[in-house]
């Protein structure tokens, strides 16, 4: 079992993740293979490992010994993470605030309780999303054909602007819709971001329960039979992943 951190401890603490019954976890190491350990509060329990730094560089051999302790401790059971690097100076400090906000994170826990997040994203690989637009909305195809010859007007170009935003705004619309009537009830929440580079069109965090994990595969790619017929698209699946997108605390 994970040790539990004395009482009153001062040094500075790096954070890893927020769960249940902490003591029940098997023992883990985390950076510089510190012992991690957890702090008790009356609902719930913070994992944590003694550090001498007040600041943690983001390098590769610190985020893979973060995340290996994260994948770890996921693996028994389903915990909030932090984000890398957080820390705390000492338990005082970590009890002043969280004693605050207990009924949230108890909340929280019950959330993701046996829960897990995937990651879906639908990128375009050739080509670009104006001409995949163009190719497939023939409102917006219409209207460039019948305006060929205004392309150095502004007010054309103002005009043409606003029609490939609506246009891209009703496909991803589209595609939100059918992804979430893909996922049905597996689908205990879902949050749509930003793609990550001008070729995605979907990029989201899903929260679905561990035995769903096989199920949410195949209703993935059942979801990717929607655009099946467009050239170009590549369709990727990550995970599982600690709840990230659904640990936020206020």
């Amino acid at each position: 079992m994970l040790p539990k951190l004395a009482d009153g401890y001062q040094g500075h603490l790096l954070l890893y993740a927020i769960a249940k019954k902490p003591n029940q976890f098997r023992p883990v190491s985390g950076l510089s293979d510190q012992q991690l350990m957890w702090i008790d509060f009356e609902d719930f329990g913070i994992v944590v490992s003694p550090t001498l730094q007040t600041q943690i560089r983001a390098q590769r051999a610190h985020l893979k010994a973060f995340n290996d302790a994260l994948a770890s401790l996921m693996g028994e059971a389903s915990v909030l993470p932090f984000s890398f690097g957080t820390i705390a100076s000492g338990t005082e400090q970590i009890s002043g605030i969280f004693k605050k906000k207990s009924t949230e994170i108890s909340e929280k826990l019950k959330k993701i309780d046996n829960a897990i997040e995937m990651g879906v994203s639908v990128n375009i690989t050739g080509g670009t999303k104006f001409a995949f637009l163009v190719e497939n909305d023939v409102e917006l195809r219409q209207w460039l054909e019948e305006n060929s010859n205004a392309h150095a007007d502004q007010n054309f170009r103002i005009e043409a602007g606003r029609r490939v935003e609506a246009s891209l705004n009703r496909f991803n619309e589209q595609l939100k819709t059918q992804f979430k009537q893909s996922l049905g009830e597996m689908l205990r929440d879902v949050q749509f971001q930003p793609g990550k580079t001008e070729a995605t069109f979907l990029d989201c965090a899903c929260l679905i329960s561990r035995q769903d994990q096989a199920n949410f595969h195949q209703a993935v790619q059942a979801f990717s039979a929607n655009f099946k017929n467009h050239r170009n698209f590549n369709l990727h699946i990550t995970g599982p992943w600690a709840p990230f997108h659904f640990s936020s605390v206020s």
